[in-house]
């Protein structure tokens, strides 16, 4: 009996001593790391390892505290090589250690959270063991591609692809991970910026009319990697995020490495592929050869031909790399065809970009320039050659961005326009046979339904094209039906005013009130995402004194602006060409979106071209509030 008691009392010796470069399972910063653990009868004691910008400050608030796995709180105590609650700021070499005390750990306690407040962005390292063990991970077994193995044969049929991901090792209060999704739909590209579930999960649904490769992008990976997507049928992704956090960890070579995302369901081998190629091997190739673009100093002394020239040049170099490589045939495939079609692209718009270069770099007027830009298209057309735009008839074309963006050339105009501008297309007659669809889907996504004309072409299209831009076209409607009795949206009118008394004219109603400011134009595709995304930011901010004016320009048809403004609650502004363009000059708005933050007292206080993401939005909204 005493035995048992024994064996019962050392098992619950509290863990002490020093524990250095402790496991720990997932973390939402790279900024501060714990580098060892001081276990004693009077304290616990965290080292910290931080490693910011220099110059830049970080804070450690007094409400820091660590919590055992039954959730029992030990409240930071003190501090040594840094004040709490004061600012820090990063010596010249970003490096900076320091370390907090807490109350000692009671016996049972094997793993801790270190949480540094309760306020959103604040330091979270989850799972720190003190009993050196990690918990086990169970990830899905990777299915190999064969080497011989190319993409897959392109089928044409309509269908909702689904993709799902989970994330192991994911907490609620983590931060708002975004998935990325770009998705090279053969009739309209698509991008796709949302939020993991609470439970670490996302899922989607996407209609194509045949298998399609999209861009994939989580945080942990340092760039997109490919995935290809399969009407009716469902593709999967796990992502273990403790080795994501490994990976970015100062001491990860004192870990084992561990899967990091892992592809099941359809096409699971050829994601798989992409994911793990060993792209390193790329860089290394790529820095034996020229493989970037024509530089600017090149384009201000080329004749058209020249120009052409060097772009293939330097297109064939890139294609060696991946030659040159030992990646899987089907990778290989696909970046080699990215690159054929992205060629046959920039070469059609080179006239453009030479006459635009060699106008600036010698000071020429703009009737120079039109004169320089139809000298070298008539070039350009003489000089593209039918091997060059079979990129686009090849069998799996369709996969790559390259072809996307020749066929934004036809979302402009009718196909006759379009083989006018560029008959070197005229042999493309894959391409050429779906081409008529391409208009209809720039239509559709300008909300503008299609016209009867264009309803009578669609029937002459391939039955899985048409019945996509069928549906596509019917959402639109129910969705304009919709919008029409929706509320919360203001249309404007200046009224009688000077460009000089403009601004204050629009804010003045609102004044005591923060005021986001949108220039948008409806035929922004960065703009119209930007607003999809803050749609969650908007909600959850209803609460605040916040009003948000949206202002575009005549550039944005009024039938398309009407229909789309009434998603966006808000003050919405269509200003004429003058006005427009007296605010873009004194705001030094150089593209859309560009956004303004106006304080309760009228003064600008943050502004940003381009969307920044919501979070950044947000903080600033909160701190023009003064919260």
């Amino acid at each position: 009996m005493s035995a048992v008691l024994c064996i019962a009392s050392c098992a619950q010796q509290p863990h002490r001593g020093t524990i250095e470069t402790p496991l720990y399972e997932v973390r939402n910063t790279d900024v501060i790391e714990v580098s060892r653990i001081d276990l004693t009868d009077s304290t616990t004691v965290l080292h910290i390892e931080a490693r910011f910008t220099p110059h830049w400050w970080i804070k450690i608030v007094s409400s820091t505290f660590i919590a055992d796995e039954n959730g029992t709180k030990y409240p930071v105590v003190s501090a040594e090589g840094i004040e709490l609650d004061k600012k820090f700021y990063m010596p010249d070499s970003g490096e900076a250690q320091f370390a907090l005390t807490f109350p000692p750990m009671p016996a049972g306690v094997n793993s801790i959270d270190l949480i540094e407040g309760d306020e959103q962005g604040a330091f979270r390292i989850w799972g720190i063991r003190l009993d050196g063990k990690l918990p086990e991970i169970r990830m899905p077994k990777p299915v190999k591609l064969h080497e011989d193995e190319t993409l897959p044969e392109i089928k044409r049929e309509y269908g909702k692809a689904t993709f799902k991901v989970k994330v192991l090792g994911y907490r609620p209060d983590y931060q708002k991970n975004t998935i990325y999704l770009k998705i090279y739909n053969l009739l309209s590209e698509s991008i796709v910026r949302d939020y993991l579930s609470e439970d670490g999960t996302f899922q989607i649904e996407i209609p194509l009319v045949q298998t399609s490769s999209a861009d994939f992008h989580f945080g942990g990976l340092q760039e997109p990697t490919t995935v290809f997507l399969e009407p009716g049928k469902t593709s999967e992704c796990t992502i273990n995020l403790r080795e994501s956090c490994r990976r970015t960890s100062l001491f990860k070579d004192k870990r084992d490495e561990e899967p990091f995302i892992v592809f099941t369901g359809a096409h699971a081998a050829l994601n798989q592929s992409f994911v793990d190629a060993d792209m390193n091997q790329i860089y290394a190739l790529a820095a034996t050869m020229e493989v970037g673009d024509v530089t600017r100093s090149e384009l201000a002394g080329y004749d058209m031909k020249q120009c052409i020239d060097r772009m293939i040049e330097l297109a064939q170099n890139r294609m060696k790399v991946y030659y040159s490589s030992d990646l899987p045939l089907a990778v290989k495939d696909y970046y080699i065809m990215s690159e054929c079609t992205n060629l046959l692209a920039d070469l059609a718009r080179a006239a453009d970009k030479l006459a635009y270069v060699q106008t600036i770099e010698q000071g020429k007027s703009r009737e120079d320039y039109t004169a320089t830009l139809n000298e070298y298209t008539n070039e350009r057309n003489n000089l593209i050659t039918v091997d060059l735009v079979d990129a686009v008839n090849m069998p799996f074309a369709t996969y790559t961005s390259g072809y996307h963006k020749v066929k934004e050339m036809y979302m402009l105009k009718p196909v006759e326009g379009v083989l006018e501008s560029y008959p070197f297309m005229k042999t493309a007659e894959d391409f050429l046979e779906i081409a008529d669809a391409f208009p209809m889907m720039r239509d559709i996504r300008m909300f503008k339904p299609l016209d009867k004309e264009q309803q009578t072409n669609l029937r002459q299209l391939p039955d899985a094209i048409r019945r996509y831009i069928e549906d596509a076209n019917a959402d639109l409607i129910a969705q304009i039906e919709r919008n029409k009795k929706i509320e919360g949206f203001g249309i404007n009118e200046t009224g009688e005013v000077t460009d000089e008394d403009l601004f204050a004219s629009m804010i003045a109603p609102f004044r005591g009130k923060t005021i986001l400011v949108d220039f948008w134009e409806t035929w922004c595709g960065p703009c119209r995402n930007a607003n999809k995304n803050m749609a969650s930011m908007k909600e959850e901010l209803k609460d605040k004194d916040i009003v948000y004016i949206y202002i575009a320009s005549e550039s944005s048809p009024e039938d398309t602006w009407e229909n789309m403004i009434s998603d966006l609650k808000g003050e919405h502004y269509r200003l004429n060409e003058r006005q427009s363009g007296y605010l873009m000059k004194v705001f030094g708005v150089e593209g859309v979106p560009t956004y303004l933050i106006v304080d309760p007292e009228g003064n600008i206080c943050w502004k940003n071209t381009g969307f920044p993401g919501s979070e950044t939005i947000k903080t600033e909204l909160l701190k023009a509030l003064g919260e």
